[in-house]
């Protein structure tokens, strides 16, 4: 039974980090965060693919919500 709520928890704890990690450091980083927990939801994954979608969702979320959106969101911490 616990194995049916390791996705769940897994998921949760990526949006959490996500939320908690945004505005300090960056919207790269807390991506890279999120895309790193979800991606151990999920059973029989390779580790290139992680790198491969890590890349994916940074540069779509990037496109979307910063240039695309024009939100003022920080890449990284340094204020970039």
């Amino acid at each position: 039974a616990s194995g049916e709520f390791r996705p769940l928890l897994l998921i949760l704890l990526a949006i959490f980090a996500f939320a908690v990690m945004v505005v300090p450091l960056g919207l790269v980083p807390a991506l890279a965060a999120l895309t790193f927990i979800a991606w151990f939801a999920q059973k029989g994954g390779r580790r290139w693919e992680i790198a491969g979608a890590m890349v994916t969702t940074i540069v779509l979320m990037v496109a979307i919500f910063k240039y695309g959106l024009g939100l003022p969101l920080r890449l990284f911490g340094a204020g970039f």
